[in-house]
């Protein structure tokens, strides 16, 4: 808190004097370090902060001369070179709490960003959208609300997407079945609504799709038999109707199938049997047929 104030003091010679002071809350100290751009200094000061930075578990020392290795979850690249940039930010159970900074967008050579079960608040916002080196987004077990932004399917190096336990709805952007180079997106225990879309057959390189516990409506999209390198699927505890898709024959890779807690319909499909890999099958809460087809006979367990 600024502001300013008068006092008013009778000094010797009675003679009456006011003086003005100006009263300021604590500031971050903070060095004016050289090891990295000041735009990404900058960021960093900015993202402690604006969460609350001296209440982390593990508070930074902004007085530092070298953050690079001296602040807890920061690694940088290119040092050895007298060229540093943070290249991942891995701040898992700090304690943070509150939005993220506009200037996170400024670490522009950021390849992972982890900041799993805190306390930020507000929406994806720009500053991650705008990290176009990003390889890996964990934001999960947070407060995050609002949308999911169809922008980040700009950022074409992601592998994993990471967003589960927040309050996130709408709808899932179709735009990110562009992002062809993920293998990992977990959007479970979220408040996403609407169609899963058809546009995600499209993450050919995908190992694990979970978008369990929602509010997602309508079909199985047949395009998800597409992902023929999936070993993870869990679409558990949505509204889903209709029957489970021939398509899906093709993910003979699966480890598990979760498909409980839905309005599935028809058969329990035959072709399950012949995923040799498969040890997980979950199904109940639907409306299935009763009888369990034969082939099924040779996996380990089915729920």
């Amino acid at each position: 808190m600024r502001g300013w104030a008068q006092i008013r003091a009778w000094m010797p010679g009675m003679v009456l004097v006011t003086l003005v002071v100006c009263l300021a809350g604590p500031a971050t100290v903070r060095a004016e370090q050289t090891q990295l751009p000041a735009a990404e200094w900058d960021a960093l000061v900015a993202l402690y902060e604006a969460t609350d930075g001296p209440n982390w578990t593990t508070p930074w020392d902004l007085t530092t001369e070298t953050p690079c290795s001296s602040l807890p979850g920061v690694d940088c690249v290119g040092c050895s070179y007298g060229d540093c940039h943070v290249d991942t930010l891995r701040l898992d159970s700090f304690g943070l709490s509150g939005e993220l900074p506009a200037e996170l967008a400024n670490l522009s050579a950021l390849t992972t960003l982890t900041l799993r079960e805190n306390v930020l608040t507000g929406t994806i916002s720009t500053a991650v959208t705008g990290l176009v080196n990003l390889e890996a987004l964990d934001l999960g077990e947070n407060d995050l609300t609002g949308a999911l932004p169809p922008e980040l399917a700009d950022l074409s190096d992601l592998r994993h997407i990471q967003l589960f336990g927040n309050a996130l709805s709408g709808e899932i952007p179709p735009e990110w079945g562009m992002l062809t180079n993920l293998s990992h997106l977990d959007l479970a225990r979220n408040e996403l609504t609407g169609e899963i879309p058809a546009e995600l057959g499209n993450l050919t390189n995908l190992w694990t799709l979970n978008l369990g516990g929602n509010q997602l409506v309508g079909e199985i999209p047949p395009e998800l038999g597409n992902l023929t390198h999936l070993r993870f699927l869990y679409l558990f505890d949505n509204q889903l109707t209709g029957e489970i898709p021939a398509e899906l024959a093709n993910l003979s890779e699966l480890y598990t199938l979760s498909l409980g807690g839905n309005d599935l319909t028809g058969p329990i499909p035959a072709w399950l049997g012949d995923f040799d890999q498969l040890s997980l099958i979950a199904l109940d809460g639907n409306h299935l047929s009763v009888t369990i087809p034969d082939e099924l006979g040779n996996l380990n367990i089915i729920y």
